[in-house]
């Protein structure tokens, strides 16, 4: 019990947080592409200024951290390259479209003024398709990607956090006036686990367990005076790693909501799995944008 209790902490600790989720359907189709072994960043990392030096210019770096300046004309494209976790900030918006290995593409509205993190990213490359010069200032944390350099895992690891996802964001899916899959929820997780999620500033953090965390977004949706909207979650990347008896899964995804023009928003979940019986399930669950 002690133990689980750490891992908790441990997780709540890690990462800030996001508000709990809306009505949710997330993009999971059975012939899609979505695997860990080719949405994980496990390929050899191509440094981006390296890649792209006209591209990228390096501004600081040090122990800490690598400040970089990207710029992308308008019809340029910049060569394939990887990013650490990082934190970006717009300093001059456009539109790109993002090339991802897999030979999926990316529609992305980069908006002057906005900041956004995300983890470690795989192999692409990025092309202006707009009409304006992109420049993006970006913060790699070299802490954080040395802390994520751990074990790694075997082939039914793989498999099983492969198939506890695909169960966790198709029990998150659900039409206009429908509801979540509340068992298929349940099933990939402890009994008492933890969700976690954003907080005003200065305020601490409430962990609710699965069953509260249920009862308050069924009450939401039950509660509400207007039939429940299609949301979209569309996973971008996944990074996981195996540290002792746990695996910690990191997914971006992109969220938006039908019929809704405006761009898409970009989020984080990250989960702390921990073994029981041979069958790994959900301890955490931290919820962020």
């Amino acid at each position: 019990m002690k133990s689980i209790t750490l891992l908790i902490l441990i997780a709540c600790l890690l990462l800030s947080c996001r508000e709990s989720p809306n009505v949710s359907e997330i993009e999971l189709e059975e012939n899609n592409s979505f695997s860990l072994q080719n949405i994980n960043k496990s390929n050899t990392d191509i440094d981006a200024v390296q890649a792209s030096p006209s591209n990228f210019k390096i501004l600081l770096d040090n122990e800490f951290v690598r400040v970089l300046e990207y710029t992308l004309e308008p019809g340029e494209k910049d060569e394939w390259h990887t990013h650490p976790a990082k934190a970006s900030y717009v300093v001059s918006g456009g539109k790109v479209l993002v090339h991802r290995e897999n030979g999926e593409t990316i529609v992305s509205e980069e908006r002057t003024g906005t900041s956004s993190w995300m983890n470690a990213v795989g192999k692409h490359y990025v092309e202006n398709t707009g009409k304006t010069k992109v420049k993006v200032i970006l913060t790699e944390v070299k802490s954080l990607t040395e802390s994520l350099h751990t074990e790694s895992l075997t082939p039914d690891e793989e498999n099983q956090v492969y198939i506890l996802l695909k169960k966790l964001y198709k029990s998150f899916s659900y039409g206009n006036a429908e509801e979540p899959d509340w068992e298929l929820m349940r099933s990939v997780f402890f009994e008492g686990a933890q969700f976690v999620s954003e907080v005003p500033e200065g305020k601490t953090p409430k962990p609710k367990t699965i069953e509260e965390f249920i009862s308050s977004w069924q009450n939401s949706i039950r509660n509400s005076n207007s039939p429940t909207i299609e949301t979209t979650e569309r996973i971008i990347d996944t990074k996981t790693s195996k540290i002792g008896k746990s695996i910690r899964v990191d997914v971006v995804f992109q969220a938006s909501k039908i019929n809704d023009p405006s761009p898409r928003k970009y989020g984080l979940d990250s989960l702390i799995l921990v073994n029981d019986d041979g069958v790994w399930k959900i301890l955490s669950f931290i919820i962020h944008f």
